[in-house]
């Protein structure tokens, strides 16, 4: 086909979050990636300080991935996690489970997060079901979540023009995502007794018995990161357990070493009992996603039969996996000091800015908020790009998750033109 491949890519492509009219004047294409960097078809090189969609945790080109996944295609291209089961699959599992400090039991992998979910939410019933208690249908969720695309895990979302009609009908929303936007005000120290009394209303509301499951990021990151205030998961937590609730707890962003540890959960004292994994478990280098299950949730499903994916668990992804694993390890202390020269980069950023707000986040997943009315979010956009960083900015700010092995020249050059860009706009 003639034309240029931005315009064939507009021409041919149905992308997500973006309609074909948008893109008619032609779709930016990315041809290589280099470490951290991303070159596009006109021949710019672009620090990815998003990680390629939250995924590239640790850039491009790894040769050690790479030829584990070489390895791994030429021993056994394929072979489905149904009846049995494959060597990498097995080694992979057991490495999560003994990383988990609160004792997962099992863990069950499928493709991605939004297959995480899905099989989350059917596991969650499962399990009442096999405790007698069948009615307990109802999943309770956040406002301003973010859970996945397919039509159960948009229907827990909390964006009411993403989720469609005919999705799960039993979901109740109950309080808003990152502990934001009650009465407290935003990260109020009083802010997560105000949600934990909201979902406890709730389940009142709906009868305790017919509540299967409470699902949740660690960590909000859709419109912006928010970490909420340190009494939020234990308030959270304390309601849940109460009445039996199983907690789904959605690390498809935050796992596997973003924030400075394995898991938020870990960091942030949270004892789930279905943690969703994804993006960053194979680093972007194949698709693949996991769910690891409590004792009492794997040992209820134990005498279960549940669908599963056909490239669920696929060997040459759980090989990437292993392969991460091994990378990001001796990773995560860096990442924790990386997190914290941010944290000051960015509130001396900020308190010289009349655009910014105070920053959000942890280790390397971050958020400059903007003040209502005082920043273009567009203008901000395309000098970022022009001086050759990639970032997520939106109306409500800046999103930054740049890879795991971000370096020191990287960061400084990521803070310089940040720095530009916002006195700029």
């Amino acid at each position: 086909m003639s034309g240029s491949l931005e315009r064939r890519a507009a021409a041919a492509l149905l992308n997500p979050w973006q309609s074909p009219a948008a893109a008619s004047e032609g779709l930016p294409v990315i041809v290589r990636g280099e470490g951290s960097f991303v070159v596009d078809a006109a021949g710019r090189r672009l620090l990815d300080a998003v990680s390629g969609y939250w995924c590239s945790s640790l850039g491009h080109g790894r040769r050690d991935v790479i030829e584990r996944m070489r390895v791994q295609l030429e021993t056994l291209s394929y072979a489905p996690l149904e009846s049995r089961a494959h060597a990498p699959a097995v080694e992979l599992a057991e490495r999560l489970l003994a990383m988990a400090p609160w004792g997962p039991s099992r863990v069950f992998f499928c493709s991605g997060g939004s297959e995480g979910i899905d099989w989350s939410v059917r596991a969650a019933r499962a399990y009442w079901r096999t405790k007698g208690e069948p009615e307990r249908l109802y999943i309770l969720r956040r406002a301003g979540a973010y859970h996945g695309a397919t039509l159960a895990a948009s229907s827990l979302g909390g964006f009411p023009e993403f989720r469609e009609a005919d999705a799960l009908t039993a979901t109740v929303e109950v309080c808003a995502a990152g502990c934001c936007g009650c009465a407290q005000g935003a990260h109020a120290a009083a802010c997560g007794e105000a949600c934990a009394a909201a979902i406890e209303a709730a389940v009142s509301r709906l009868g305790p018995r017919r509540v299967a499951a409470f699902v949740a990021e660690p960590i909000s990151t859709p419109g912006g990161i928010r970490v909420p205030p340190p009494g939020y998961w234990p308030a959270v937590q304390a309601v849940l357990d109460r009445h039996k609730i199983l907690l789904i707890l959605d690390e498809v962003v935050t796992g596997v070493g973003r924030t400075g540890r394995w898991f938020a959960a870990e960091r942030l004292g949270i004892r789930p009992d279905l943690l969703v994994l994804a993006k960053g478990l194979s680093a972007g280098y194949a698709p693949l996603g996991a769910v690891l299950l409590s004792r009492r949730v794997g040992e209820g499903l134990a005498s279960c039969w549940l669908p599963g994916f056909t490239f669920g668990g696929h060997p040459a992804a759980c090989a990437a996996a292993l392969a991460v694993l091994d990378a990001v390890d001796p990773l995560l202390e860096r990442v924790d000091r990386l997190g914290a020269r941010l944290e000051a980069e960015f509130r001396g950023l900020a308190a010289g800015s009349r655009a910014l707000g105070p920053p959000q986040g942890l280790g390397l997943l971050w958020c400059l908020p903007f003040r209502e009315g005082r920043a273009s979010p567009a203008g901000i956009r395309g000098a970022l790009e022009s001086a050759g960083v990639l970032a997520y900015v939106m109306d409500g700010g800046i999103l930054l998750a740049p890879p795991l092995t971000l370096s020191d020249e990287e960061l400084a050059f990521l803070i310089g033109t940040l720095r530009a860009a916002v006195g700029a706009s």
